[in-house]
Formats: structure tokens, C-alpha cells, sequence
């Protein structure tokens, strides 16, 4: 991380210094080769980040803790970057969408370097094994990691699926703008679930304690698919149900943005159990490459679908140029589409895809001891064993 965290937001600025007068080639080749260099300076830093959890502490709670403080972190500068970057490119400000993007790179980059100087690694070690922790992987080895976890390939698969439902992000801020009258309304429903939603994510641990991780997930991605399937057939005409709507989802969001960050650090437990060999950056290095994959797909699928349904292309810096231009009626539908059913569908099957994830949450715990040395292997299989007894 040290080594190559400075290099993404530096990979983000030059994305975005696409000179005006290339040519379309020219154009496409900038953006080829700028968006893999931003693809691969993410997942350089990315993967040996969120890696860190693993290696911070041994204690389960305690990563848990640390998980959910980082998610608030997180969510807080992502309101900040949610509600500032549109604004600043609406049609009430007008700033161009590079100059914003650029500003917000180096002020990433600021906030970067505390990770890269003041963090220890108390948890390096794997325990209870008798193999060498810091062999050489081989690619055989990666897969074989991968073979041993069904419970990753179930999480990978659900991601896979609820990220598709994303491709209507691409249409967003246009749904906002046309349908509802204004670029700022779906702001208006994620000011209402602030405050829910950080007391939600703020006893995140008590509820998880109480409902079972994979429980309280599963439940949340149901319950939301189902929510935005009813909003569809309810049509856009209504904004106060909109509202309602939206902020009741986004409140609920900020719940899944922690809970889903217990599930990963439990099925390398598991792997690393079951082997005796820790592959925790294969994981998140697996996670990263089905994320990056998911998300160029999504983008490109959105836009692709928005021009299915009609959409007309116009040349445009913000929404301020977007002032008295009307869309074709499919076009209107094809954006509602991709606002509510298109990713209420994918949220349902995405939670459905979670009954196979049979891990326990004591389970898990009782592994994450036994791969830190605080009970020994024989002690982990008796416990578990009683576990199922009872």
C-alpha cells in the first residue's frame, strides 16, 4: 500500500485531462488506456488495504469494530461526494465535470496518506500450521483456495448479480432531471435517511449479534428488491412516494454497506482454516477483479440500454445545458426502467442467491481463534461439534 497508493488518484486526474480536440480515435484511446491504468493503481492499493483487517487484530469483535467505524468513515465522505459532485455539476452551479473530478482526486489523495504511515500489524501470523506462511503461491494454488470456499463463490455470485442491478446509476442524475423535475430530488431522499440511516450503521453490530450476519443481509436485500418492484408499478408521477420511498431504501443501505463487510473476512476464515495457508489477499484480490469487472459492465451496460430505449445523446458540460431539452416518451420509460424494476429484479435474485450461505457466525468465530493460535485446533472441532449438538 505504501509503495502504490499515490498512484490512483494520480491515475483519476489524468482520466480526466482527456484534451478537448483528439479525435474520436484519439479519444478512445485516451480512454482505454487511462481507465485500465485506473482500474489497475485501484486494485494495487485496494487489495493490500482492505487486506489489512485480517492482520490488524485476531479478536473477531474487534474487526468488526473497525469494519463498522471504517464503513461510517466511508459513508460519510461518499454523502459529502454524493450530494457535492452533482451539485457542483448541476444546473444551479455549473462546474465542469472534469475540473470537479480532478479537485476531488487530489483531495483523495490527502486523505490516502494516514493509512500509509500509522498502521501495525499485530495478526501477520497464521497459527496452528505446520506450513511455511510466506510461500510463493502459484496459480494452482490461487485456485485450489478458491475450489476450498463455496461460501466465497456464493458471495462473488450474489455481489455479481446485485451490482448488475446497479447499471441505472449510470442513468441517475438524467432519471432526477427529467422524470422528477430536478437533479437535486434523489439528494432530497438520501438527506432524509441520514440520520436513520448512521443510527442503523452505528448499532450495525447489536443487530448483526442479534439476526445473524448472513440473516440480517439477506432479509435487507428482499425486503429492498421487493421495495423498488412495487415503486415501479406505482409510476414517477408521484415524488412524495419517491421520496418515501428512496429515503426508506437509503436508510436501510447504510446497514448493508457494513454488514456486507463482516461476510468476506468470515469466509477467508473459514478458507484459511480449512487449508492452513492464508490467502486473504487472494480473496480480496478476487473480490476486487469480480468488483472492477461488475462495475465496467454496469457502466457500459446502462448507458447502452439508455440509448435502447432512445435516449438522445447532446453535447453537454452540466445540467445546466441540459435546460428546456426534452427526451422521447421511451426514453422517459426506458430511465424509470433502470431507475426501479431493472435493479429491484436483480436486488431480489441477489438475496435469494444467500440461502446456500450456511456459514455461522459462531463458527467462523471459533475458526478466527484457532488461525490466531488462541485455541488450538483440537479445541476449535470440539466446540463446533458442541455447537451442533445444541
Amino acid at each position: 500500500y505504501r509503495l502504490t497508493y499515490f498512484t490512483f488518484p494520480l491515475a483519476i486526474m489524468l482520466f480526466f485531462l482527456m484534451p478537448n480536440n483528439l479525435s474520436i480515435g484519439g479519444k478512445l484511446a485516451w480512454y482505454a488506456i487511462t481507465y485500465l491504468l485506473y482500474d489497475f493503481t485501484c486494485t494495487l492499493s485496494e487489495v493490500p488495504m482492505n487486506s489489512l483487517i485480517m492482520t490488524l487484530t485476531d479478536d473477531v469483535n474487534e474487526r468488526n469494530s473497525i469494519l463498522k467505524e471504517k464503513t461510517i468513515f466511508s459513508t460519510v465522505f461518499s454523502l459529502i461526494l454524493g450530494f457535492g459532485m452533482p451539485l457542483l455539476i448541476s444546473e444551479y452551479v455549473g462546474f465542469p465535470v472534469s475540473n470537479t473530478a480532478i479537485g476531488i482526486a487530489a483531495a483523495s489523495f490527502i486523505a490516502m496518506l494516514p493509512l500509509s504511515r500509522g498502521v501495525k500489524e499485530y495478526n501477520a501470523g497464521l497459527k496452528n500450521v505446520e506450513k511455511d506462511e510466506e510461500k510463493k503461491y502459484t496459480f494452482k494454488d490461487m485456485i485450489r483456495c478458491v475450489r476450498t470456499n463455496k461460501y466465497m463463490a456464493i458471495y462473488l455470485l450474489h455481489f455479481a448479480v446485485q451490482t448488475l442491478g446497479t447499471a441505472g446509476a449510470a442513468a441517475g442524475l438524467f432519471v432526477s432531471f427529467y422524470l422528477f423535475g430536478s437533479s437535486q430530488i434523489t439528494n432530497l431522499a438520501a438527506v432524509i435517511a441520514l440520520v436513520p440511516g448512521f443510527l442503523m450503521q452505528a448499532f450495525s453490530d447489536k443487530i448483526q449479534a442479534r439476526f445473524g450476519r448472513r440473516n440480517t443481509y439477506m432479509a435487507i436485500m428482499l425486503f429492498q428488491g421487493s421495495l423498488q418492484i412495487i415503486l415501479f408499478f406505482c409510476g414517477y408521477d408521484n415524488i412524495a412516494l419517491i421520496i418515501v420511498f428512496a429515503a426508506l431504501g437509503g436508510v436501510f443501505n447504510f446497514l448493508i454497506a457494513v454488514i456486507k463487510t463482516f461476510l468476506i473476512p468470515d469466509t477467508i476464515e473459514y478458507t484459511r482454516y480449512k487449508t492452513g495457508e492464508d490467502c486473504s489477499g487472494i480473496f480480496y484480490a478476487l473480490n476486487s477483479f469480480v468488483t472492477k469487472v461488475m462495475q465496467g459492465l454496469v457502466g457500459s451496460l446502462g448507458l447502452a440500454m439508455l440509448g435502447w430505449f432512445g435516449f438522445q445523446a447532446l453535447e453537454a458540460t452540466s445540467f445546466a445545458d441540459l435546460q428546456g431539452v426534452v427526451q422521447p416518451d421511451s426514453a422517459m420509460w426506458g430511465m424509470w426502467f433502470l431507475y426501479s424494476l431493472f435493479p429491484g429484479i436483480c436486488t431480489l435474485v441477489s438475496g435469494l442467491i444467500l440461502i446456500p450461505y450456511d456459514l455461522k457466525d459462531k463458527d467462523a468465530q471459533l475458526m478466527a481463534k484457532c488461525n490466531a493460535g488462541d485455541i488450538s485446533r483440537e479445541e476449535c472441532e470440539a466446540q463446533m461439534q458442541a455447537e451442533v449438538r445444541k
